[in-house]
């Protein structure tokens, strides 16, 4: 079960399938093992597959977790259900979150049924006033067991640098660097919080770790050129180069802090 959900995680189909053939000679009645036949079938568009896999789960567990979220991604393929979910997400990107979570929630009852709708709403109550440690709580668990996945874990990796958790969030960026899915968008969101930084000697040695960690990487090229601009900016007075945002100090300043992301 954890090479499926690690395949789920990092959408090789290959490794699910695998899995699956042992899975099912090992233990055919497993609510674990049916129900990701019934995920898998659903990504194949196989819905006639799914809701035999899903009859398959309610004969053997009918008041499982497995079960339900099953028969919510099953009720998902239709219309009247979508559109609710479609309605959700809109007022989720208005900024109307209170409502929004109350739609999933009247959707959802708590369990979303799939690791990508589980983000979505952990990111979405972290918006919610004194809710991001619990969301990050969340996402932290779901990164746990499903280990690897690129959306969940810049999620999660902004989550922390907003709650000034930046070397959890660094840290996460570095594992996304590995993946040649998440590399860019590791990239670009550790090259923002650099620039969010005071020019100081941290932002400085925080380019040089970019640097380092990025260093096959087209983006390596703007690092270096950044690095180049804020040495010059730390070391000569800024009104001869333009250093907007730089104040000169006799001590080190402090990183200047977004206040939420």
């Amino acid at each position: 079960m954890e090479q499926i959900r690690l395949g789920e995680a990092s959408n090789r189909e290959d490794l699910v399938r695998q899995s699956l053939a042992r899975l099912t000679l090992i233990d055919p009645d497993s609510p674990d093992v049916i129900a990701a036949q019934l995920r898998l079938a659903l990504r194949q568009g196989d819905q006639a597959q799914a809701r035999q896999h899903l009859e398959k789960l309610h004969g053997v567990a009918p008041d499982s977790e497995q079960y339900r979220q099953s028969a919510m991604m099953l009720t998902l393929t239709q219309q009247d259900t979508h559109q609710k979910l479609e309605q959700a997400r809109l007022q989720a990107t208005a900024g109307r979150y209170e409502e929004a979570k109350k739609a999933y929630d009247d959707l959802f009852h708590g369990e979303p049924p799939t690791l990508d709708l589980a983000v979505e709403y952990w990111r979405l109550v972290a918006r919610l006033p004194g809710q991001e440690p619990a969301a990050i709580q969340q996402l932290e668990a779901l990164d746990k067991r499903y280990p690897g996945n690129v959306n969940l874990r810049l999620t999660l990796a902004r989550r922390l640098f907003s709650q000034d958790r930046d070397t959890e969030g660094y840290a996460l960026l570095e594992k996304l660097a590995d993946d040649p899915i998440g590399r860019g968008q590791a990239a670009g969101m550790w090259m923002e919080m650099i620039k969010r930084m005071t020019v100081s000697p941290q932002s400085i040695a925080q380019l040089n770790h970019f640097r380092t960690v990025f260093a096959d990487d087209p983006s390596a090229t703007g690092a270096q050129q950044e690095l180049e601009r804020q040495q010059k900016c730390w070391t000569i007075p800024p009104i001869k180069h333009g250093c907007a945002g730089w104040q000169a100090s006799s001590k080190v300043p402090a990183a200047a802090r977004p206040s939420r992301i």
